[in-house]
């Protein structure tokens, strides 16, 4: 191989050791992975939902009836008034919740608020004023419960591991909701019915333990 030759050789051999250089580079720099990435799952991913629009209250005690069974919603309830007339009397409502998607979703609280009660007159007199003083409601799935009364509500939060709904696939996992309303026996008796209307009231679910989707 003559002078020129070996040079030409030479000078080709660098120009491909820079290419590869450069490929080599380019190639690195496109893996380069961002450590502080968040995979955050979308809503149509996280569906958590009450199967049926409507709370089924076929349970009674007494003379207690569901006048209106509410509206579900997602996880919220409204609209259900409840008609009760003496000590002892109840009603229990039941709705099925359902995760629809690919994440499995943790109760963590039950939200409710006071409850309202009212007489068939314009006006409650002494004997009902006393008697929707012994009204309570329970708002349950499984062990977690929150109440509420005339005066006050309390309600259940932080629940987690052990109120775990399974993710979606061919068999949804579930959770059952039940809403007992009662004329506590210990209440005052009194000469009218009375209607209890429920707060809306909200079962709130998140991804993972502390994490709302």
């Amino acid at each position: 191989m003559n002078r020129d030759s070996k040079l030409i050789a030479i000078v080709a051999l660098v120009v491909a050791i820079v290419g590869l250089g450069i490929g080599f580079a380019a190639f690195t720099t496109n893996l380069t992975i961002d450590s502080s990435a968040k995979v955050t799952p979308s809503q149509s991913a996280f569906k958590v939902k009450f199967k049926a629009s409507t709370l089924s209250c076929t349970t009674h005690t007494g003379s207690g009836s569901a006048t209106k069974t509410g509206t579900l919603a997602d996880t919220s309830i409204s609209g259900v008034e409840i008609t009760l007339t003496k000590p002892g009397d109840s009603v229990t409502c039941t709705a099925t919740i359902t995760v629809e998607g690919d994440y499995e979703a943790y109760l963590t609280a039950i939200n409710t608020n006071k409850l309202t009660c009212k007489g068939a007159g314009a006006t409650l007199g002494a004997l009902g004023s006393s008697a929707c003083s012994a009204i309570k409601a329970t708002f349950s799935v499984g062990s977690a419960t929150a109440t509420a009364t005339t005066s006050s509500s309390s309600n259940a939060a932080t629940l987690g591991e052990s109120f775990k709904i399974s993710k979606g696939g061919n068999t949804f996992g579930t959770h059952t909701f039940s809403l007992k309303v009662e004329y506590l026996a210990s209440g005052t008796p009194t000469d009218e019915s009375l209607t209890i209307t429920i707060p809306t009231t909200t079962l709130v679910y998140e991804t993972v333990k502390g994490k709302t989707a």
